[in-house]
């Protein structure tokens, strides 16, 4: 219901209540007025009655010699003295009557200031009821009709010693007049009074209640269109009132919230919510409630928000319900946690960017010191094996020569010849580390490459186990390439087993690759060791540079060929070559 409506409905409430008193006051008073001229009429006629019997008797006693008998002589009397009575009201009468057969005959009138005697009426007839009941005997009050048919008040009595009948009466309509005159007054004062106050009233009220419409306006909008979310909610946690902003946060639907509370709302409810309703009652709203808790939408989900709860109070400030304001800060708690746990994890963060920086510093100045050594051996490499050949055909030379000399020269001859060759692998070594290598794919059995390093390494004292196919691997690769790597890995897994062991080769293979295993139960690795053997100038023998290994690795990387390692300390090391099976010629740098 609209403003004007709810004025309108006050005002006709208004102008109701005053013609309920208008016309209570009416109705009191005609009560009383009309009391009163029963009292008055009761009063005349008993009077008259008196005074008509007292002159009957007296007539009786002493006027019986009266033409006309005592009877005559005394309605002489009663008719004369009734000729100066004033009457009363404008329709006040008195009269007097005998019953003569079944007629009742009326002997005295006065009405209007006159005295006509009005025309007998049959006594059975519906008329003339106060006179009937008057010359039955009885006496009181009635209101019925008269001689005359109108309705009167009227009060009757009979005079016995007469046999007559008196009634004193007035017409209703006369005691009616005035109070209903009044009334129409009173009605017409009331309606005019109350469209004056309306006139005025809506005049005065109008810009009032445009202000309140445009104020109310301005609040709900507020409310609906706040980009928070706001409920209102009871002393019961029972949910009132929520905005668009809350169901478009939690999915929840009016009818929904009527079903749930409020703590049903968050995860681990309101913690005590009973305490705090309580407090806010005995504070009268004057400490709020905030937290930041999380919420469950209507989906299952969790969202973090800042609730805000304040009592709000009437006029009177008392107590009447809460309002709940809650803030999405979901993404700033993510981002809260998010640094909290960087700042948890900051300095293993620095440990472990200062260790990658280092190993990248040390990488870095590896591969100078690299490309320094690359340098170095490519031009020392050539320098040097001039020389170194020349010595070889020397001592090829000698041991001819003296074939028949001692033992003891051959052997330092022999030992010499060793020394030359493995400088000469040494200096190999070092240009094939500082060469670029171009890798020609071709397709080719393993079987040969591996009994050809067989057959040029010194396997005496160990046990050579190999499980190859029979009809033969065929790979796709650089068979030199290969060869480089397997002979290095082989020779490796030798000196391992230090000339006793069991070397185990096996080639078995998957759907796109040959995966060739070296086993040696020599003395095997640790982890850190094994961490560190592809890496240039790292090596654990006594003789050598390091090398060998790191050219293989930079071999396998331009052939496609995946190496991985395996190794038990003091138990043996399994290295796997993974080769690819075909695919065209090409060359790869």
């Amino acid at each position: 219901m609209n403003r004007k409506k709810q004025f309108g409905l006050l005002l006709s409430l208004i102008i109701f209540m005053v013609l309920v008193v208008c016309g209570a006051t009416i109705g009191l008073l005609y009560n009383i007025s009309f009391e009163s001229t029963e009292e008055r009429l009761t009063e005349i006629v008993h009077n008259q009655a008196s005074f008509i019997e007292s002159v009957a008797i007296f007539s009786k006693d002493h006027l019986t010699d009266y033409a006309g008998g005592w009877e005559q002589a005394a309605l002489t009397e009663i008719i004369y003295a009734h000729e100066n009575f004033d009457g009363f009201g404008e329709t006040g009468e008195f009269t007097l009557a005998r019953l003569d057969g079944d007629m009742m005959v009326f002997l005295l009138n006065h009405r209007f200031q006159s005295t006509d005697i009005p025309q007998p009426v049959p006594f059975n007839a519906e008329l003339a009821e106060p006179m009937r009941r008057s010359l039955s005997g009885k006496s009181g009050l009635v209101i019925g009709p008269d001689y005359r048919g109108e309705t009167v008040l009227a009060a009757y009595e009979p005079v016995n010693v007469l046999n007559y009948g008196v009634v004193a009466k007035i017409d209703l309509s006369e005691v009616r007049r005035p109070y209903i005159v009044a009334s129409i007054i009173a009605l017409g004062s009331t309606l005019l009074l109350g469209l004056i106050t309306s006139i005025i009233f809506i005049k005065v009220t109008s810009p009032v209640l445009k202000q309140l419409e445009s104020s109310e306006l301005m609040i709900r909008s507020t409310f609906e269109l706040a980009a928070v979310s706001i409920i209102h909610f009871d002393f019961e946690s029972n949910i009132l009132l929520a905005n668009k902003g809350f169901g478009k946060l939690t999915g929840y639907t009016d009818s929904d919230l009527m079903k749930i509370k409020l703590p049903d709302l968050f995860c681990n409810g309101i913690e005590n919510l009973p305490e705090v309703v309580s407090y806010k009652s005995e504070t009268k709203g004057s400490v709020p409630y905030e937290k930041n808790m999380e919420l469950v939408t209507r989906q299952g989900d969790k969202i973090w928000v800042n609730t805000h709860i304040s009592l709000v109070s009437d006029y009177k400030k008392l107590p009447k319900y809460f309002i709940a304001i809650m803030v999405d800060i979901n993404e700033k708690v993510r981002i809260e946690k998010e640094l909290q746990r960087y700042t948890e994890n900051l300095e293993d963060i620095v440990k472990e960017r200062t260790k990658k920086l280092e190993e990248i510093q040390g990488k870095m100045l590896k591969q100078e010191k690299l490309a320094a050594l690359g340098q170095l051996a490519g031009s020392l490499g050539h320098e040097l094996r001039n020389p170194l050949g020349v010595m070889t055909n020397a001592i090829y030379l000698l041991l001819i020569k003296h074939e028949s000399s001692d033992e003891k020269t051959k052997e330092y001859l022999t030992i010499i010849d060793r020394q030359i060759k493995l400088s000469n692998k040494i200096i190999t070594d070092l240009l094939e580390f500082s060469r670029i290598h171009k890798a020609t794919r071709a397709q080719f059995d393993i079987r040969n490459i591996i009994e050809e390093i067989l057959s040029s390494s010194n396997t005496e004292g160990l046990i050579i186990d190999k499980y190859l196919d029979s009809e033969g691997i065929k790979l796709w690769a650089d068979i030199d390439h290969v060869r480089i790597i397997l002979q290095n890995i082989i020779g490796n897994a030798i000196q391992a087993m230090g000339g006793t062991g069991n070397l185990e080769i096996t080639g078995r293979s998957n759907d796109d690759r040959i995966i060739i295993s070296i086993k040696d139960n020599g003395c095997g690795m640790d982890e850190d060791t094994v961490r560190q053997i592809f890496d240039p100038l790292f090596t654990t023998k006594e003789r050598g540079i390091g090398l060998g290994l790191s050219i293989c690795k930079n071999l396998a990387e331009i052939n496609d060929i995946e190496l991985s390692v395996e190794s038990v300390p003091e138990k043996g090391t399994t290295f796997f070559v993974e080769i690819p099976k075909e695919g065209e010629h090409e060359e790869i740098t």
